[in-house]
């Protein structure tokens, strides 16, 4: 039952990585540069990603969807 993920040194999360994790609350990897769409889906309990560089290109975390501002794409289905 995964609740936390600490991924300091990652820089990319592909596509579905992270897929039914109904557990899983906070994500934290301060080198991610790049992630693959769907990469929650199905994680409802998510509701905090650290993601700072991500965050710098304008793609933000909001209520379980990340968002690219720049490009104005959800990077999640619904």
């Amino acid at each position: 039952m995964v609740k936390e993920i600490i991924a300091p040194n990652a820089v990319l999360i592909e596509e579905e990585a992270i897929y039914r994790c109904p557990n899983l609350k906070k994500i934290t990897a301060k080198n991610l540069q790049k992630i693959g769409e769907n990469i929650v889906e199905e994680c409802p309990s998510l509701v905090e990603v650290e993601a700072p560089l991500l965050e710098q290109q304008h793609i933000h975390f909001m209520g379980s969807l990340f968002i690219d501002l720049d490009k104005r794409k959800i990077l999640k289905k619904e």
